[in-house]
């Protein structure tokens, strides 16, 4: 039961139609894992009640909400925060180049030290 409520979610339009309005675009594939995460770390009957009870949409959308939303949340700790910080650098001016530079290079520290999964 826990594995096909779990893959309706996933494979639900809604889902899909809520991540496709949230922005950073870019970030919307991480979005989607990070949430999809949380549900699968769900207590088992916890999950199956929100199910049967009918308000577990409602629980995914909030938590994509708060994820895209909040400053001290783990989505933001992990993906928005380097997006976050290399915005509005202007490039051509020198003093800015060095910035992005030195913004680069912890966004690359930060790259690396992320797990790799290859499928």
């Amino acid at each position: 039961m826990r594995t096909q409520i779990i893959t309706t979610i996933y494979n639900s339009k809604e889902l899909k139609d809520v991540i496709s309005k949230m922005n950073p675009s870019h970030l919307r594939d991480e979005l989607l894992s990070e949430v999809m995460l949380v549900v699968c770390q769900l207590d088992e009957e916890r999950l199956i009640r929100m199910h049967e009870e009918g308000y577990l949409k409602y629980y995914v959308i909030r938590t994509i909400l708060n994820m895209v939303r909040s400053n001290d949340s783990q989505f933001h700790n992990k993906f928005r925060m380097v997006y976050d910080e290399l915005k509005g650098i202007d490039f051509k001016d020198t003093e800015d180049a060095s910035l992005f530079e030195e913004q680069l290079k912890k966004a690359e520290e930060f790259h690396n030290s992320l797990p790799f999964y290859e499928n």
